[in-house]
């Protein structure tokens, strides 16, 4: 689950989200600008995360979805990325606190970045992509290298030295 700066908790179940007012308690549909996000809401869902930006990051078992707000908290954009998963979770972080989080996708571990209102994966290293059969659970930046745990152990990437141990 994830708190926006609008004081609404996003809230990711296999049924679908819930976005719930904190003010209220009570669930809502965030306003969007042009169209409806209903349908979104309702696809099963993985994870949400908020990034250092304050937008929500909806994981739905297809999609990567950023959603963006107007100053008002209206919904002003939401970009999608389809990608191919290998576990019922999938691991996202922000780890160099821009709004271009890492997350485990694709059989790799890959930045998504928001380019001309459309998601795209971006390259970390060679060394992340693929992680052949491994994926990633948790991950965090300390210091000047990222740990990341998978389903064999745990790992240390190194972007300055170009090292993964």
């Amino acid at each position: 689950m994830a708190e926006d700066r609008f004081k609404r908790l996003w809230v990711a179940f296999d049924e679908g989200t819930n976005v719930i007012n904190l003010n209220t308690m009570l669930p809502i549909v965030p306003k969007i600008g042009k169209g409806d996000i209903s349908e979104l809401l309702r696809q099963p869902s993985v994870r949400t995360f908020c990034d250092a930006l304050g937008r929500i990051w909806l994981i739905t078992t297809k999609d990567v979805n950023l959603i963006s707000f107007d100053a008002d908290g209206q919904i002003s954009n939401v970009a999608s990325y389809h990608y191919t998963g290998n576990t019922p979770d999938v691991c996202i972080c922000d780890i160099e606190g821009n709004g271009k989080p890492w997350i485990g996708i694709d059989g790799g571990l890959y930045r998504m970045a928001e380019k001309d209102g459309k998601l795209v994966r971006e390259e970390i290293s060679s060394l992340l992509k693929p992680l052949y059969g491994l994926y990633v659970t948790d991950m965090l930046k300390r210091g000047n290298v990222v740990w990341f745990s998978t389903n064999h152990g745990l790992f240390c990437y190194n972007p300055y030295l170009h090292k993964l141990d």
